[in-house]
């Protein structure tokens, strides 16, 4: 069985299929995925609206997966210009879990695009961010860390309460990067 494994596997290479994991794992700037979070939103208020601006804040928390496993908890807060879409947040805090009890603390901000509310009736207002955490604190193996920047990809879809079953709050997808993710999996290794 193993020796059709490493046929297979020299096979794909030959044809270039080998490197289409690595791939799929950088972003537009060919940074490599450090970690990918999927949360469920647990709190949202809002939202105030200021003009032609709109803030809405609320938690959520989910499992990360990738170099960093654990659990991640995180509170936001959200600014959209309605006119135009543009989105901001920030500064937010977040903090990782893993199976050892080590932890860290992450403070984020950044930009995006949201569509306003009423474009869709199940949803109160969703768009994507381009964000930035900073890791401003860390216990244990995660101490190498403090100060680091690492951009991500955020993805957020908040429910409209009013017109969603079971009172689901909105989802959030992550995908967190960093230049040099071999060293710090070695590191951690």
């Amino acid at each position: 069985m193993n020796k059709r494994r490493i046929f297979l596997a020299g096979l794909l290479g030959l044809g270039g299929l080998s490197s289409v994991k690595e791939a799929a794992a950088r972003n537009k700037k060919g940074l490599q995925r450090l970690f990918a979070y999927r949360n469920i939103v647990t709190k949202f208020t809002g939202p105030t609206i200021i003009g032609s601006s709109f803030t809405f804040a609320g938690a959520d928390m989910g499992t990360v997966e990738g170099v960093l496993a654990g659990t991640i908890l995180q509170a936001f807060t959200v600014t959209v210009n309605s006119l135009t879409g543009v989105a901001t947040t920030g500064p937010d805090q977040a903090v990782f879990t893993d199976l050892d009890r080590d932890q860290i603390s992450f403070t984020y901000a950044g930009t995006g695009n949201f569509f306003p509310p009423g474009v869709d009736p199940l949803i109160f207002t969703g768009g994507s961010l381009s964000v930035i955490y900073t890791v401003s604190g860390a216990s244990g193996k995660y101490g190498f860390l403090i100060g680091r920047q690492f951009p991500a990809d955020v993805i957020a879809t908040n429910a409209n309460p009013a017109n969603v079953a079971g009172g689901s709050l909105g989802s959030i997808y992550a995908e967190v990067y960093a230049p040099d993710v071999q060293s710090i999996e070695k590191a951690l290794s």
